[in-house]
């Protein structure tokens, strides 16, 4: 009867532990951007590995060919798919860029696509917005 304080005293100790690693725990910021008719959708986020990724889904239902991709860091082009630029078929996911630190406040993300869908050839420019 004497330690009815007990239970209380280890919740105390761990919502004060858990507070304090959430706060420790960072958060980085992701950016999104879609196509036009929202055929396309590419995330720009932090990785595992320390790292930005980013990653372009399909989201359209018709059949369509991929041709290339050019990442843009305001304005400048910091990576592209390679000078193939030959059709081929559109994967589920593909990678478009792979950074090394979290964009600076301010920073424009574009990616510039060109795609095939039902024989018309697209070519699009997604601005990726910080979310």
């Amino acid at each position: 009867m004497k330690f009815k304080w007990v239970p209380y005293l280890v919740l105390l100790i761990v919502l004060i532990a858990g507070s304090f690693f959430l706060r420790s725990t960072p958060t980085y910021p992701k950016w999104v951007g879609e196509s036009k008719g929202k055929q396309w959708l590419a995330t720009f986020e932090h990785t595992k590995k320390g790292r930005y990724s980013g990653m372009l889904q399909w989201q359209g239902s018709s059949e369509a060919y991929f041709y290339y991709y050019e990442f843009y860091e305001n304005g400048k082009r910091t990576s592209h798919s390679g000078a193939d630029r030959e059709r081929k078929p559109i994967e589920y996911a593909k990678y478009f860029a792979d950074l090394g630190g979290i964009p600076k406040e301010g920073e424009r993300l574009e990616l510039k696509l060109v795609w095939e869908e039902d024989g018309t050839k697209y070519e699009e420019m997604i601005e990726l917005r910080k979310q």
